[in-house]
Formats: C-alpha cells, structure tokens, sequence
C-alpha cells in the first residue's frame, strides 16, 4: 500500500503532466493563428491562380484542424485532473481506513 507521500507525488505528477498537455495544446494555438496565417498572407500575395486557392483552403482546413486538436488536448489535460483527484481521493481514504484499521489491531494486541 501506498504512504501519503506516495499518494500525494502521484497526484502532484499526474497535474504536472496536465500542465504540460495544456502547454503543448497553447503552442498549437499559437502556431495556428500565428505561424499560419502569416504563412497563409504570404503565400496569398506571392502565388495567384486556381492551385493557390486550392492550397490556401487545405492550410485554412488544417489550421481548424489544428486548433480542434488544441481544444482535444485541454480537454484531455482537465480529464487527467478530473481522474487525479478522484484517485488521489480514493487512496487517501483507503490510506485512513487502513490507518485506522492498523491502529486498532494494535490497540487490542493483534488478536480478534
């Protein structure tokens, strides 16, 4: 079984790594509306004709693309806080139980 030091570092790792899919999730952000739209402009004033408006609609598409994969992932990060603190929860709990449990065999010498 699991020391409340344990339970508490699990819980405090598995809220790092949703900070850190939140943070991959902003780069995406950042690299959509910024990186591609400037990607879009210059390629817009530079190339003309049919094959320019096809491509600059599969940039646009993936641009969405990119920013609904963005919003997965902040979605994914607050599931993973979601499920932390009910496991953190739960563990903390069975850690008291068992606490508490080992406190009173103790108490009456070990024997039922």
């Amino acid at each position: 079984m699991k020391n409340k030091s344990q339970i508490k570092m699990d819980f405090t790792r598995a809220y790092q790594e949703a900070d850190q899919v939140e943070r991959i999730a902003d780069k995406l952000i950042r690299l959509a509306n910024k990186k591609m739209e400037q990607s879009m402009m210059h390629l817009s004033s530079a190339w003309t004709g049919t094959n320019s408006r096809y491509f600059l609609d599969k940039e646009s598409q993936l641009k969405e693309d990119m920013i609904k994969t963005a919003r997965r992932l902040n979605h994914v990060a607050e599931d993973i806080r979601g499920i932390a603190r009910r496991v953190y929860d739960a563990e903390m709990r069975a850690y008291e139980i068992a606490s508490h449990r080992n406190t009173s065999s103790s108490s009456n010498g070990g024997s039922f």
